[in-house]
Formats: C-alpha cells, structure tokens, sequence
C-alpha cells in the first residue's frame, strides 16, 4: 500500500479499486464511499474466479479521484510532491497551475514530469520542432511568426489565441503542426499542460 501511496494514489482511489477486485455491488457501480462498501459487502457476491489486478483500472479511478478534489486541497497535495522532487514550488503558483494540469494526472506523480519546465531549463533535440510533415525551414517560420505576434500580444487566453490562430492560416499549416511546433519550443515535449491556458 505504500508504495501505491508513494507513486500517487490516493488512498480513496486504492480502497475503491481494492474494494472492487473480485466483488461488485452490480454491473454498473464503479465508486463506492468506504462506509457504502461496508454497508453493501456481503461473500455471495465475491467472485469464485481469481481476481485481476488492472493498473489501467487504477489508474483510471485515481484519476476521477483527483478531478473531484477542490483546487486547493489538490494544489496542496501536488506542492508536497513537487517540493519533495526538488522543486522549490509555493503554494500559489500551485494552485495557479491546477486548471492546466488537473485532466492530465492519472496520479499525484506525473505533476513532475508534466510541469518541470516551468521550474528549470530545457533542452530538447531541434528535431522535436519538426511537427508532422513539416521540415526545418517551416519550423523556422513559426517560431517567428509566433515571435512576431507574442511581442505585442495581450497575455491571456483569449487574445493568445486568436492572435496567433491568423498565423496558421497566412503559413498554411494545420493549427495542430502550428500549436504543435509551438509546444515543443515553450515545454521541450511534445505533450503538456494547455499553452494558452
């Protein structure tokens, strides 16, 4: 259990899932609060074939665990992860952070590697700037198309996109080969939080 706890599980999300491996209320009743569980448990519905254990599974509930926290309780809880991996993170800049990240966690963990950027240095191959069927060349251009418009631009979501969404346009290219090359360059990967959020 605690090397559950240790990679980001909550202990909500590991009873819930432990609670259901080899028994269920029916067919359709996927959480269960701890009292609930107890109220309905009984050893006829235990299955009489071996249990699976299913990380997707885990996963996948940790997650919906995750998304039904208030922002500042998970804010708190992902400060406590960051600043146990080294990043010297406060709480507020936190808690500004959890609407761009709160749908991409499956557990408390992957807040380092989704967010590391914003707290030190990246480097990256020039390579990972090269969107699908783009070349170098095109790279070059969208970079300084966005460079161009960024200079002047209001920053907030609104005003960033539909400063940059012309640009797509006046390069030819898909928004997601423009937005794409983009995220590589401000994250060093390919996936991240949100880049206008």
């Amino acid at each position: 259990m605690h090397e559950f706890r240790e990679a980001g599980y909550l202990p909500e999300a590991m009873f819930n899932f432990l609670a259901m491996v080899g028994w269920s209320l029916d067919d359709k009743t996927e959480f269960m609060e701890r009292d609930e569980f107890v109220r309905h448990f009984s050893l006829e519905k235990v299955s009489r074939s071996a249990a699976a254990f299913s990380y997707d599974k885990l996963d996948h509930m940790n997650a919906t665990y995750i998304r039904s926290l208030g922002a500042n309780d998970l804010a708190g809880r992902l400060q406590r992860v960051m600043l146990s991996a080294g990043y010297n993170v406060d709480f507020v800049t936190m808690l500004a952070l959890v609407p761009l990240v709160r749908e991409r966690l499956e557990s408390l963990e992957d807040i380092t590697t989704l967010i590391d950027f914003v707290f030190k240095g990246i480097e990256y191959p020039v390579d990972l700037l090269i969107q699908d069927k783009l070349d170098r060349t095109t790279a070059g251009e969208v970079l300084k198309s966005a460079e161009q418009v960024l200079v002047n631009a209001t920053f907030d979501e609104a005003n960033l996109e539909a400063s940059l969404r012309p640009e797509v346009e006046r390069l030819g290219l898909k928004a997601r080969q423009y937005f794409g090359c983009l995220r590589s360059a401000v994250t060093g990967r390919t996936v991240s939080p949100p880049l206008m959020g």
